[in-house]
């Protein structure tokens, strides 16, 4: 009797996949896997007691791009691949797997499900660390650091302040001016200080491109200051396809891979 050894040996190697999953605590590093074969995570997404590792390209049709397809894993470390695209539904994590790595071993990829690695949505990889609990006599007991602002008295770090007037009072103007004196840093102006620089980002929903041009000129010229951290700007009329949703997971995806997206889901 003859032996099919490369029926065998898939099928071994499929069975020490499956118990490294299962039955060790282990689970597939879907991040370092991708990275492996040239698959780019896009970011990740929880979706109920499941991860999606959004892809930037779908693995069977390239035209559905930027986390439109996934692969996912539950929490007991089963894959699965989607994407949301009804031409593309029905694959599944075996198919997604035989086109991205073939026959492959993946035991190289496990690891421990609470010490691994997965992408935020910036692509870049985050550690993942137990949840610090502790109790209310040492947490009043830590030497914790005074919070400090960002423009004070009146924007701390880690916080919201909203302006509002009626319109046309200039509310654009103040917040271009805000926006200029913090990322420049060290100055003062109406009482305010700005004690360091800060990286700045102004997103602008509807006013034209060149109005905003002439007023950030007029500020720029006003103060003879130049920015010691990065203020970049963000507005519809540079926008090929308009503003995005940012309230949106589509919308937040959509925003330059060095800008962390900030709005939840």
């Amino acid at each position: 009797m003859s032996i099919d050894y490369e029926k065998l040996r898939e099928r071994y190697t499929e069975s020490r996949d499956k118990q490294l999953s299962s039955n060790h605590g282990l689970r597939l590093d879907v991040e370092a896997y991708c990275h492996a074969f040239g698959q780019e995570v896009y970011g990740i997404k929880m979706n109920g007691g499941s991860t999606l590792y959004l892809l930037r390209e779908c693995i069977f049709d390239p035209n559905h791009k930027n986390g439109e397809a996934a692969i996912g894993q539950a929490d007991d470390g089963k894959l699965f691949y989607q994407c949301f695209h009804d031409s593309c539904q029905g694959h599944t994590w075996k198919e997604a797997r035989e086109v991205i790595s073939g026959k492959d071993n993946l035991s190289r990829f496990m690891g421990s499900a609470s010490g691994g690695e997965v992408s935020s949505m910036t692509g870049d990889l985050i550690s993942i660390k137990p949840l610090v609990v502790i109790g209310v006599q040492e947490f009043i007991g830590l030497d914790l650091p005074p919070r400090s602002n960002i423009l004070s008295p009146w924007l701390p770090e880690q916080g919201l302040a909203m302006i509002h007037a009626p319109r046309g009072v200039g509310k654009t103007h103040l917040a271009l001016l805000v926006a200029y004196i913090v990322a420049c840093g060290g100055k003062s102006f109406n009482g305010w200080h700005a004690p360091e620089s800060k990286a700045v980002l102004f997103i602008d929903g509807e006013m034209p491109a060149a109005v905003l041009q002439e007023r950030l000129s007029g500020i720029i010229l006003g103060t003879g200051i130049e920015p010691q951290a990065p203020l970049n700007i963000l507005t519809p009329d540079l926008q090929t396809n308009g503003m995005p949703d940012l309230g949106t997971k589509k919308g937040q995806v959509s925003m330059p891979k060095n800008f962390v997206p900030f709005l939840p889901e």
